[in-house]
C-alpha cells in the first residue's frame, strides 16, 4: 500500500476550500484535490492541517535541548515523525508569505526534523527512502514568473538542499508547484484544481 501524507499550512485550515469572502484558502482547496486524488489512485492518505492541529512552532528552550538529545519533544511531534516515515509521497502546502514558508510550516521542519534524521552531515540512517516523493504546492500573491526570475525563488533551495537532500529525498524525486490564484479567474483555478486531481503520483 502507498502511504501518502498532506501537509497543510493555513490558518483558515482544511475547512476553507469554498469560496467564502475572507474565510477562503486556494491552500485548502488544493489539498482537497490532493486527497482526492490520491484515494482514486488506491493510496493510504494521512492529512496534517497544522492549524487545525494547535501545532505550536515555537522551538522553545527546553525543546531546543530536547531535540539536540534526540528526545521526545511531545507526544504530537513523534505521530508526525512516524508519519513522515512511512511517507512513499509526501505533499506540502502553503501560501508563500514574504517569499518564503509560513511561521507554522517553518516551526514544523524546525520541531519534527529531529537531529538524527539528517543523513549526510552525521551519517545517520536517512528519515526518507530513495523512493520518496516531495510535491510541494505554494499559493503567491506574486506571479510566478515574478516570484521565480525577479526574487530568485528561494523556497527552491531552502527546502531542495537544505531539507530534503540532507533527509534522503533524490532531486529528481522533488517536485514544486507555485499557483498566483490572485491574479487568475475561477475558471483557471478550477482548471489547476482539476489537473491536480488528475495527477498519477
Amino acid at each position: 500500500m502507498t502511504n501518502s501524507i498532506i501537509i497543510l499550512d493555513h490558518p483558515y485550515t482544511l475547512i476553507s476550500k469554498d469560496n467564502v469572502p475572507h474565510r477562503r484558502s486556494f491552500s485548502a482547496a488544493i489539498c482537497h484535490a490532493l486527497i482526492e486524488a490520491n484515494q482514486k489512485q488506491g493510496f493510504n492518505v494521512n492529512i496534517i492541517d497544522l492549524h487545525a492541529d494547535h501545532f505550536d512552532p515555537v522551538m522553545h528552550a527546553d525543546d531546543l535541548t530536547n531535540w539536540r538529545l534526540n528526545r521526545q519533544l511531545s507526544p504530537q511531534i513523534d505521530a508526525y515523525n512516524e508519519q513522515l516515515k512511512m511517507a512513499d509521497n509526501v505533499f506540502i502546502v502553503f501560501p508563500i508569505w514574504w517569499g518564503s514558508m509560513p511561521a507554522m510550516m517553518q516551526g514544523f521542519f524546525d520541531k519534527v526534523l529531529r537531529k538524527s534524521d539528517f543523513l549526510n552531515f552525521h551519517n545517520q540512517t536517512p528519515l526518507f527512502q530513495p523512493h520518496t516523493k516531495v510535491f510541494v504546492y505554494t499559493v503567491s500573491g506574486a506571479p510566478t514568473d515574478v516570484y521565480v526570475n525577479k526574487l530568485k525563488q528561494p523556497i527552491l533551495p531552502l527546502l531542495t538542499v537544505n531539507t530534503f537532500y540532507k533527509l534522503g529525498v533524490a532531486n529528481d524525486n522533488y517536485h514544486w508547484q507555485n499557483i498566483n490564484a490572485e491574479d487568475i479567474s475561477e475558471q483557471k483555478r478550477q482548471i489547476v484544481l482539476t489537473t491536480i486531481l488528475n495527477n498519477k503520483f
